[in-house]
């Protein structure tokens, strides 16, 4: 039986899957649904660990769309849920012209004169302790699979905004055209950047010191 045969909901199985493959099941007791505007679960520690770790974490669950990981080796991390343009030339201009991207020197400009921001994404909101990115096979299985701090990622907002493009969500391409919103992330090589891999939890220690804050 796989993890999500097992955990009918996906943000709990991806959540279980990392547990068990960075050996934490003796520490987290339990994942349970806990899903707000800033994070989807909530993991219980052991009763034997919680002085050394707390009570519980919360985890933020991303799951990347398999055929652009696999073609550009990105994550995406979400900078803006929700906004609108504020004229139908503003929109023009940048979907058309700009071919849906907002160059780094440019981001700025774009969120104070060019659109209306109705929700900021998760890299600035989340309220998790962890940020897990998942990307799936055709199995069941990840091809992709690491947690990062989440007080790591919100520190490095400015970062990331020096220093990458602002990719709009093109809609038409994701079946999603009937949204009547936009969004928009900035897409990282988690190989390559040396920020984001500070980021990653890959070690007890790393671990211990995200759930410190």
């Amino acid at each position: 039986m796989s993890y999500f045969e097992k955990y009918a909901n996906r943000e709990l199985a991806i959540a279980y899957l990392w547990r068990d493959r960075f050996n934490l099941s003796k520490i987290i007791k339990e994942i349970k649904k806990d899903n707000t505007g800033f994070h989807d679960l909530k993991a219980i520690i052991d009763e034997s660990y919680k002085d050394e770790y707390g009570d519980y974490f919360l985890i933020e669950v991303k799951e990347e769309e398999k055929k652009w990981f696999c073609r550009t080796g990105n994550i995406g991390l979400d900078y803006i849920s929700a906004f609108h343009f504020k004229d139908k030339e503003k929109e023009k201009y940048w979907k058309t012209r700009k071919k849906f991207w907002v160059n780094s020197s440019e981001i700025e400009k774009f969120e104070k004169k060019d659109i209306n921001v109705d929700k900021w994404g998760k890299l600035k909101t989340c309220d998790a302790h962890i940020q897990l990115f998942y990307v799936e096979s055709e199995r069941n299985s990840p091809i992709f699979l690491k947690a990062y701090c989440n007080s790591c990622l919100k520190k490095s907002v400015n970062y990331f905004k020096s220093n990458y493009n602002l990719r709009i969500n093109n809609k038409s391409i994701y079946d999603s055209s009937s949204d009547t919103w936009e969004s928009a992330a900035f897409f990282v090589n988690p190989i390559n950047d040396t920020v984001l891999k500070k980021c990653e939890i890959n070690t007890l220690q790393k671990f211990k010191m995200c759930l410190a804050g």
